[in-house]
Formats: C-alpha cells, sequence, structure tokens
C-alpha cells in the first residue's frame, strides 16, 4: 500500500541503498560462514551474537554523542551487519523465513498509519487515558492520519492497529 513514495526524487535518492542492501546481505553471511559463527546455534551463541549488536549500538550511540559523522555511520551499517548476522542464525537455527518476516512487519508499520481521520481522532482519547499525550497530524502526500507521542516524538499505533503474527514464518510453529 505505501512501498511506492509519492515523489520520484524520494525513489531516486535512495535507489542505491536497496541494491546495495543485498550485497551487504550476502556479504555478512559471508563473514559468518568463514568465522564459523552460524555453526553455533546454541542459545550462547545467540547471546554472544546479541552482544555485538550492543557493542555497536554503543559505538554508534557515542558517535553521536561525539557528534561523529563518519562512527555514527560507521555505527549505523555495523548494526545492521551484526542484526543481520542475528537473523541468519535465526534462520539457520530455526528455519524462519525472514523475507516473508521482513515483508509482514514492513506493511504492518505501515499499517501504523491510519486511512481514516475517525480511527485517527478515536485515538486521542485512547491514549489520553493512558496519561500519553498525542498529536494526529495528517500526511498529504500518502494520504494518511499520523498519531504521533507530543514528547518523545514516537508514532504511536491507532486504536484498530493489528499485530503482526509472525510465528507463520517459523515451520515448525504451524
Amino acid at each position: 500500500m505505501f512501498h511506492t513514495p509519492p515523489h520520484k526524487a524520494a525513489v531516486n535518492k535512495y535507489a542505491g541503498v536497496w541494491a546495495s542492501m543485498s550485497v551487504l546481505w550476502a556479504d555478512t553471511l559471508a563473514f559468518n560462514r568463514i568465522n564459523g559463527q552460524l555453526q553455533d546455534l546454541t542459545k550462547e551463541g545467540f547471546k554472544k551474537q546479541l552482544g555485538f549488536i550492543q557493542s555497536e549500538l554503543q559505538e554508534l550511540a557515542e558517535g553521536l554523542e561525539s557528534d561523529d559523522k563518519v562512527e555514527q555511520l560507521d555505527g549505523c551499517i555495523d548494526v545492521l551487519v551484526t542484526t543481520m548476522g542475528y537473523m541468519q542464525r535465526m534462520a539457520e537455527a530455526y528455519g524462519c523465513d525472514l523475507a516473508q518476516a521482513a515483508e509482514l512487519v514492513g506493511a504492518n508499520n505501515l499499517s501504523k498509519f491510519p486511512t481514516s481521520m475517525e480511527v485517527a481522532m478515536q485515538s486521542v482519547p485512547y491514549y489520553k487515558a493512558k496519561g500519553i499525550p498525542v498529536e494526529v497530524k495528517v500526511n498529504e502526500a500518502y494520504n494518511v492520519w499520523v498519531v504521533r507521542n507530543t514528547e518523545t516524538g514516537k508514532v504511536m499505533k491507532p486504536v484498530d492497529y493489528v499485530s503482526v503474527d509472525l510465528s507463520k514464518c517459523f515451520p515448525t510453529l504451524q
């Protein structure tokens, strides 16, 4: 529903990134196969991989704190690489369909933007009752409404939001 941005410039600006992601995925897979990490599919192996992600997140935070743009970019890519490594372990260990999961989560994230003003406005009292201040704005380019926490800037789920079911991405959970 929202996969194509409404402005051609947005598509052109990031066109090379998407191609590079598949190369990065392949490079990460090769890296993990070469170093043997995909052979350790134990809980301890997953904990180690999570530690790698946390370490890269810390480096990203340090780059932000010191206004080091190069370190921030390096941190972002390293977070992706280590997260891809975690995902690759999951695919090896559990046979999960990562492509299906990515599509489901992407579509589900976009479902956080109601196409109905009524649904968006019903979300305001829902969050107010929980003590969360929100605002509702329209995004005319995409013809959707955005419900946002005014303190944190986080996009909030509308009242009719349905969580994604990723269990169908695991053949053993069917």
